[in-house]
Protein backbone atom coordinates (compact mmCIF):
# COMPACT_ATOMS: atom_id res chain seq x y z
CA UNK A 1 0.00 0.00 0.00
CA UNK A 2 2.88 2.30 0.85
CA UNK A 3 4.41 1.87 -2.61
CA UNK A 4 1.10 2.64 -4.27
CA UNK A 5 0.71 5.89 -2.32
CA UNK A 6 4.29 6.92 -3.06
CA UNK A 7 3.90 6.01 -6.72
CA UNK A 8 0.66 7.92 -7.05
CA UNK A 9 2.08 10.96 -5.33
CA UNK A 10 5.22 10.99 -7.48
CA UNK A 11 3.18 10.29 -10.61
CA UNK A 12 0.75 13.07 -9.85
CA UNK A 13 3.42 15.57 -9.02
CA UNK A 14 6.08 14.80 -11.60
CA UNK A 15 4.38 13.27 -14.59
CA UNK A 16 0.98 14.88 -14.90
CA UNK A 17 1.16 17.43 -17.64
CA UNK A 18 -2.14 19.23 -17.83
CA UNK A 19 -1.11 22.08 -20.17
CA UNK A 20 -3.37 24.65 -18.55
CA UNK A 21 -1.64 24.04 -15.20
CA UNK A 22 1.97 23.81 -16.33
CA UNK A 23 2.67 27.52 -16.27
CA UNK A 24 0.62 28.36 -13.21
CA UNK A 25 2.51 26.31 -10.66
CA UNK A 26 2.55 28.95 -7.95
CA UNK A 27 -1.05 30.10 -8.26
CA UNK A 28 -3.07 26.97 -9.01
CA UNK A 29 -1.07 24.10 -7.50
CA UNK A 30 -1.94 24.62 -3.88
CA UNK A 31 -0.98 21.79 -1.58
CA UNK A 32 -3.60 20.50 0.84
CA UNK A 33 -3.19 19.08 4.35
CA UNK A 34 -3.52 15.46 3.19
CA UNK A 35 -0.71 15.95 0.69
CA UNK A 36 1.49 17.59 3.33
CA UNK A 37 0.94 14.64 5.64
CA UNK A 38 1.61 12.17 2.84
CA UNK A 39 4.82 13.93 1.80
CA UNK A 40 6.08 14.00 5.38
CA UNK A 41 5.28 10.36 6.03
CA UNK A 42 6.73 9.11 2.73
CA UNK A 43 9.63 11.54 2.40
CA UNK A 44 12.36 8.90 2.22
CA UNK A 45 10.51 6.88 -0.42
CA UNK A 46 9.74 10.01 -2.45
CA UNK A 47 13.36 11.07 -2.48
CA UNK A 48 14.55 7.56 -3.34
CA UNK A 49 12.10 7.42 -6.24
CA UNK A 50 13.19 10.85 -7.46
CA UNK A 51 16.83 9.77 -7.29
CA UNK A 52 16.04 6.73 -9.45
CA UNK A 53 14.15 8.93 -11.91
CA UNK A 54 17.08 11.35 -12.02
CA UNK A 55 19.54 8.53 -12.73
CA UNK A 56 17.32 7.04 -15.43
CA UNK A 57 16.73 10.44 -17.02
CA UNK A 58 20.46 11.15 -17.04
CA UNK A 59 21.15 7.94 -18.93
CA UNK A 60 18.25 8.55 -21.28
CA UNK A 61 19.34 12.13 -21.97
CA UNK A 62 22.88 11.01 -22.66
CA UNK A 63 21.75 8.30 -25.07
CA UNK A 64 19.20 10.51 -26.79
CA UNK A 65 21.62 13.41 -26.90
CA UNK A 66 24.19 11.25 -28.69
CA UNK A 67 21.61 10.02 -31.16
CA UNK A 68 20.33 13.55 -31.82
CA UNK A 69 23.89 14.84 -32.31
CA UNK A 70 24.76 11.93 -34.60
CA UNK A 71 21.75 12.68 -36.79
CA UNK A 72 23.01 16.21 -37.34
CA UNK A 73 26.76 15.59 -37.39
CA UNK A 74 26.90 12.31 -39.30
CA UNK A 75 23.88 12.60 -41.55
CA UNK A 76 22.51 16.08 -42.11
CA UNK A 77 25.69 18.14 -42.30
CA UNK A 78 27.70 15.75 -44.54
CA UNK A 79 24.72 15.28 -46.86
CA UNK A 80 24.17 19.04 -47.08
CA UNK A 81 27.87 19.51 -47.88
CA UNK A 82 27.74 16.87 -50.57
CA UNK A 83 24.67 18.42 -52.15
CA UNK A 84 26.32 21.86 -52.09
CA UNK A 85 29.59 20.53 -53.53
CA UNK A 86 27.61 19.11 -56.46
CA UNK A 87 26.07 22.55 -56.96
CA UNK A 88 22.55 21.33 -56.29
CA UNK A 89 19.83 23.26 -54.45
CA UNK A 90 19.43 21.78 -51.00
CA UNK A 91 18.30 24.99 -49.33
CA UNK A 92 15.29 23.32 -47.66
CA UNK A 93 17.56 20.68 -46.18
CA UNK A 94 20.02 23.30 -44.93
CA UNK A 95 17.19 25.32 -43.35
CA UNK A 96 15.84 22.24 -41.59
CA UNK A 97 19.33 21.37 -40.36
CA UNK A 98 19.68 24.87 -38.91
CA UNK A 99 16.32 24.52 -37.13
CA UNK A 100 17.34 21.08 -35.90
CA UNK A 101 20.64 22.37 -34.48
CA UNK A 102 18.86 25.29 -32.78
CA UNK A 103 16.31 22.90 -31.25
CA UNK A 104 19.11 20.59 -30.12
CA UNK A 105 20.60 23.49 -28.16
CA UNK A 106 17.18 24.12 -26.60
CA UNK A 107 16.97 20.41 -25.72
CA UNK A 108 20.40 20.53 -24.12
CA UNK A 109 19.55 23.68 -22.15
CA UNK A 110 16.16 22.28 -21.12
CA UNK A 111 17.84 19.18 -19.77
CA UNK A 112 20.25 21.25 -17.69
CA UNK A 113 17.38 23.33 -16.32
CA UNK A 114 15.40 20.19 -15.50
CA UNK A 115 18.37 18.54 -13.82
CA UNK A 116 19.05 21.63 -11.69
CA UNK A 117 15.39 21.88 -10.64
CA UNK A 118 15.26 18.17 -9.78
CA UNK A 119 18.50 18.48 -7.78
CA UNK A 120 17.01 21.46 -5.93
CA UNK A 121 13.96 19.35 -5.12
CA UNK A 122 16.10 16.53 -3.82
CA UNK A 123 18.07 18.94 -1.61
CA UNK A 124 14.96 19.82 0.37
CA UNK A 125 14.15 17.93 3.56
CA UNK A 126 10.55 17.07 2.76
CA UNK A 127 9.76 16.14 6.38
CA UNK A 128 10.53 19.72 7.46
CA UNK A 129 9.51 21.61 4.32
CA UNK A 130 6.79 19.64 2.53
CA UNK A 131 5.27 22.67 0.81
CA UNK A 132 8.63 23.82 -0.55
CA UNK A 133 9.31 20.25 -1.69
CA UNK A 134 5.91 20.15 -3.43
CA UNK A 135 6.51 23.50 -5.15
CA UNK A 136 10.01 22.52 -6.32
CA UNK A 137 8.68 19.21 -7.57
CA UNK A 138 6.00 21.03 -9.56
CA UNK A 139 8.71 23.19 -11.14
CA UNK A 140 10.75 20.08 -11.98
CA UNK A 141 7.66 18.54 -13.57
CA UNK A 142 7.21 21.64 -15.70
CA UNK A 143 10.89 21.59 -16.72
CA UNK A 144 10.63 17.89 -17.58
CA UNK A 145 7.63 18.65 -19.77
CA UNK A 146 9.64 21.29 -21.65
CA UNK A 147 12.43 18.75 -22.14
CA UNK A 148 9.93 16.26 -23.55
CA UNK A 149 8.48 18.90 -25.89
CA UNK A 150 11.95 19.70 -27.21
CA UNK A 151 12.65 16.01 -27.80
CA UNK A 152 9.40 15.68 -29.75
CA UNK A 153 10.36 18.72 -31.87
CA UNK A 154 13.76 17.19 -32.65
CA UNK A 155 12.12 13.97 -33.81
CA UNK A 156 9.69 15.99 -35.93
CA UNK A 157 12.53 17.94 -37.54
CA UNK A 158 14.40 14.71 -38.32
CA UNK A 159 11.26 13.36 -40.00
CA UNK A 160 10.84 16.64 -41.88
CA UNK A 161 14.44 16.38 -43.09
CA UNK A 162 13.77 12.83 -44.29
CA UNK A 163 10.67 13.94 -46.18
CA UNK A 164 12.55 16.85 -47.74
CA UNK A 165 15.40 14.55 -48.70
CA UNK A 166 12.99 12.12 -50.37
CA UNK A 167 11.50 15.01 -52.35
CA UNK A 168 15.00 16.28 -53.22
CA UNK A 169 16.04 12.81 -54.34
CA UNK A 170 12.94 12.39 -56.50
CA UNK A 171 13.48 15.80 -58.06
CA UNK A 172 17.17 15.15 -58.71
CA UNK A 173 16.39 11.76 -60.26
CA UNK A 174 13.75 13.32 -62.52
CA UNK A 175 16.11 16.15 -63.53
CA UNK A 176 18.90 13.64 -64.25
CA UNK A 177 16.61 11.57 -66.49
CA UNK A 178 15.57 14.67 -68.43
CA UNK A 179 19.22 15.59 -69.02
CA UNK A 180 19.99 12.09 -70.33
CA UNK A 181 17.17 12.27 -72.89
Amino acid sequence: MKKIVVGLLIGTLLFSAAPQRLYAVATEDIINDAQITSIRSHCTELQATLNRIRQADTLLRTDRGRIYRAIADKLMVPLNQRIASNKLDGSDLVATTAKYNAEYQLFFDAYRTYDVSLAATLAIDCTKQPTTFYDKLAIARNDRSKLHDSSVKLIGLAKQYRTQFDMFKASATTDNKKEQN
